[in-house]
């Protein structure tokens, strides 16, 4: 808060006095500390190979021999939820963020917003003399708020951060990703061919940003959130990073358990004596039981997941590297945390769901539960001017709300007075003290319907499957675990201590009262989206031009069951005009109309179909064209996809005509609509992106769609989760 002027104000400036303070920008304490905070996505504690598992991880292996690990670090089930909590150091229902960003509910503890009067950490860090900076990914900016013409307010630069390179969503196209830098949008600087790789470039700006602040500001502190993409879906890095991991996970989900258990037990990130909980009955078939082809298969999701991981520890690496050589390692607290647990999906074939629990060794359950298996995640610290000790294991309870404390008392720096006191504590009492007792003694969970509740080493757990649409929770019943004896969660001991078990119920209640947690939502994703929404529809006709930003999916026309047109109006001035027109999507779903050899095609690729389908006209001469596409929309498909009819026409001439078939699911993640050129991966192996057009301009693009469309919600709802 800025001082109030104290000098003195005369006529004459001779006679008066000036007072400096509240005019000069505010100075880091001496010797504070740069601070360095690495998220990945959907990671369970036995993934690791410094926590126990299989994925090498060097860069962060040797920030663990030379820091902490911490075995008892827990997030809030979700992604989103929990990097909402490391944004603000509040619980995820105060920030409005009880499930799914794209299924918000409007209540107070469900509507996707983080409310404008809880402060950031950047902010108070920024106030106090620090450089903020955000590179990667960030899943809290509301979907319908990511294109250019949308409002800022929740953007990077408004909430605390000088700078921002990366992207808005939680599932993203490392080959082909959106991009946004500070308040706009911009391109990758080349395509995969070129050697361009989303984790590369973002560990390029990393460094870049590290760079500049150093060299106009040398005594400026700084915080960064370095949030690459990795760990969720789609698993894509260079072959040669998946093909180290190569037969590695031919022995299957089921052997990995017992294997990764014993080397956590090893390593000291698990007790003695700690046995496996048992799997959920029938989430996935044993792995013996599969066919070898289904198992070879299955064998490598996890080789890309895990190369994944690898090729970004490297980029980490890059960083520290950097930090290293400039002389600025030592005083930097470095953070790398998983924001969820092992994911339990098959997302699009990304990962194979027995890995889930594997990773989530040796829990019961993965990512989006209440037992540990959702909620426990791995933590590293490291800080060489701060904690003495190298290479130890902290078993002390904590919680993702525990970070923004950790950081601001590692920098010495008070959270506001004007803000209400935050529900989390600092770790840092544990740094230097492996046996100090834990000073958090109290967590609530909810998910998705599920919840749970930890208290003084005790947990008390609803069974209830997530997202499961029963509704009933009166009726759950709730299992007891001693989870400082029994760190697995095998053992329930709910009806030997009845007693025990209605106390943390209580205490569960009481917290949900604190913390807008009510109502518990357990409904499937496709019936909250039949629930009336704030957001307004978009209108029936929109047009488009070229030299303009990419439209993102979410603000693009929804063309998702049915019928459409689309006209492009276009002056070829030369036989050898040529490029794309416009195109939205990638072979992965999406569709393309473009100049080629003279002709006029258009491709809509629908995966639930096969192959793309083609509509291809007569040689054009230059003059000027209307060239449309109308789709007529005749009903559902057997794999819920759209049929119906399509005709190319120039100037109202029909000059193709036959069947196609259009995603029940929005395109995948990728740059969004483009007209002129196209940003992201092909539609079409009929071109190579960007296949810009030229030989002639683009006047417009219009887009019409029908009053008849039907959505299917289950496609919506299995996007909205793969998101997450």
């Amino acid at each position: 808060m800025v001082r109030a002027f104290r000098g003195v104000i005369n006529v004459d400036v001779r006679d008066s006095v000036a007072d400096w303070e509240p005019y000069t920008p505010a100075r880091a304490p001496a010797g504070a500390p740069n601070v360095l905070l690495v998220l990945y996505d959907d990671t369970g504690p036995a993934a690791w190979e410094p926590f126990g598992g299989r994925i090498a991880m060097p860069a962060l292996r040797r920030l663990a021999d030379d820091g902490l690990r911490y075995s008892q670090w827990h997030t809030a089930a979700l992604c989103s939820a929990t990097r909402s909590c490391l944004l603000t150091g509040r619980n995820h229902h105060e920030n409005g963020y009880a499930g799914l960003p794209g299924a918000a509910t409007g209540f107070p503890g469900s509507h996707g917003r983080i409310p404008e009067d809880h402060v950031f950490l950047a902010e108070v860090l920024r106030r106090h003399g620090w450089g903020t900076f955000w590179v990667g990914q960030n899943a809290n900016v509301p979907p319908g708020e990511h294109g250019p013409g949308a409002s800022r307010q929740n953007w990077p630069l408004a909430r605390g951060f000088d700078r921002f390179y990366g992207f808005f969503d939680s599932r993203i196209d490392p080959w082909y990703p959106s991009l946004l830098s500070d308040n706009h949008q911009v391109e990758p600087w080349g395509t995969p061919e070129q050697g361009y790789h989303l984790s590369e470039d973002l560990a390029d700006q990393a460094i870049q940003c590290l760079r500049d602040i150093r060299q106009s500001a040398p005594d400026k502190p700084w915080f960064m959130s370095f949030c690459p993409a990795a760990g969720h879906a789609p698993h894509q890095a260079p072959r040669e990073w998946i093909d180290r991991y190569r037969g590695h996970f031919d022995d299957g989900y089921d052997a990995y358990r017992p294997w990764a258990l014993s080397r956590m037990v090893d390593r000291g990130v698990l007790p003695p004596g700690t046995t496996l909980a048992p799997t959920v009955a029938g989430h996935v078939p044993r792995w013996e039981a599969l066919p070898a082809d289904r198992r070879q298969i299955l064998a490598h999701t996890a080789e890309r997941y895990a190369g994944f991981a690898d090729h970004t520890d490297h980029q980490m690496g890059r960083i520290t590297g950097h930090l290293a050589a400039t002389g600025q390692l030592a005083n930097t607290l470095i953070i790398v945390a998983a924001v969820g647990g092992a994911s339990g999906d098959d997302a699009d074939g990304d990962y194979a769901g027995g890995w889930g629990t594997a990773f989530s060794t040796p829990f019961r359950t993965h990512k989006r539960h209440c037992h540990e298996g959702g909620v426990c995640a791995p933590l590293v610290v490291h800080w060489p001017a701060g904690i003495r000790a190298h290479g130890e294991v902290r078993h002390q309870y904590h919680h993702v709300i525990d970070i923004v404390p950790t950081i601001l008392d590692s920098c010495g720096v008070r959270w506001p007075d004007t803000q209400p006191p935050l529900p989390g504590v600092s770790l840092r009492y544990s740094f230097d003290a492996p046996h100090a007792p834990t000073t958090r003694h109290t967590q609530y969970y909810a998910a998705l319907g599920g919840r749970a509740l930890w208290h003084n080493g005790w947990k008390a757990v609803a069974e209830h499957a997530p997202a499961s649409g029963g509704g009933r929770f009166h009726r759950d019943r709730w299992q007891l675990f001693h989870t400082d004896a029994d760190r697995s969660e095998a053992h329930d001991l709910a009806a030997a201590q009845p007693e025990k078990v209605q106390e943390l119920v209580n205490i569960w209640f009481r917290e949900a009262e604190r913390f807008d947690v009510l109502p518990l939502d357990d409904r499937p994703v496709s019936e909250i989206l039949l629930e009336e929404r704030a957001e307004p529809l978009g209108p029936a006709t929109r047009v488009f031009y070229p030299e303009a930003a990419p439209v993102p999916r979410w603000d693009a026309p929804d063309l998702r069951g049915c019928s459409f047109r689309v006209v492009c109006e276009v002056v070829l001035e030369s036989d050898e005009a040529a490029g794309v027109l416009m195109a939205h999507g990638s072979r992965a779903g999406g569709h393309a109309l473009f100049i080629k050899n003279r002709k006029v095609w258009y491709v809509n690729n629908c995966t639930e179909v096969g192959d793309e389908q083609q509509f291809v006209s007569d040689d054009l001469t230059p003059g000027r064209y209307r060239l449309g596409v109308e789709f007529a929309k005749e009903g559902p498909g057997r794999q819920h996809e759209t049929v119906g009819t399509t005709r190319l026409s120039i100037n109202d001439r029909i000059v193709a005509e036959g069947p196609m078939s259009t995603r029940p699911g929005p395109f995948p993640p990728g740059p969004g609509l483009c007209v002129g050129r196209h940003s992201g991966g092909a539609v079409s192996d009929a071109y190579r992106p960007p296949f810009p057009f030229s030989g002639g301009r683009i006047l417009r693009v219009e887009f019409k769609t029908a009053a008849d469309q039907q959505i299917d919600l289950d496609h919506e709802a299995a996007a909205i989760l793969a998101g997450e």
